[in-house]
């Protein structure tokens, strides 16, 4: 299956635009973003009939009050979309005891385990994989063969995760 992440750089009307199998969609962010982008490429991505997910990108304050926040926000997709943690940037250093708490407090209020998302270095240095099987979820590895631009690719090697983003700088028709 072929997949775009999207946020709210990309215009709203794009999950409109492009041909994929399933977008994953920016929600929130940290404990006060919401993506104003989020509900409209949902929508439009749901009436087209395609998989979907959400995600929330950490900021790195508190894990349990970031997870609050974000399922606060994504309640109306629950049960039809993929829950995902991005563990990038500023979060990085706050490590796996992190990732696991925020992966937690989605659980029990959700039922269902985030997917975590991360580049393959630090998903291994600080032992996301034994996270999320602890968790039982699934990792989205972010680990790029090199830096072209280009459209989907045959990378059939998921590094150990569920998902595998072989580019951070793709283009598509439309």
């Amino acid at each position: 299956m072929n997949g775009i992440d999207v946020s709210n750089w990309q215009p709203q009307n794009i999950t409109d635009l492009v041909d994929y199998d399933f977008v994953i969609i920016k929600a929130t962010e940290g404990v006060g973003y919401v993506s104003p982008a989020c509900d409209p490429q949902y929508q439009a991505a749901k009436k087209r009939g395609k998989k979907i997910g959400v995600y929330h990108f950490a900021s790195g304050g508190d894990a349990s009050a970031e997870a609050d926040f974000f399922v606060k926000n994504v309640q109306g997709y629950i049960g039809e979309a993929v829950l995902v943690l991005d563990w990038e940037a500023g979060a990085i250093p706050r490590g796996g005891a992190w990732v696991k708490t925020f992966v937690e407090r989605v659980k029990a209020l959700t039922q269902v385990p985030p997917i975590i998302y991360g580049s393959l270095s630090p998903l291994t240095s600080y032992a996301i994989f034994a996270v999320a099987k602890e968790a039982n979820c699934g990792v989205w590895v972010a680990a790029y063969p090199d830096q072209n631009a280009g459209g989907y690719r045959g990378e059939q090697d998921t590094l150990g995760g569920v998902i595998r983003q072989y580019t951070s700088k793709g283009r598509l028709a439309g």
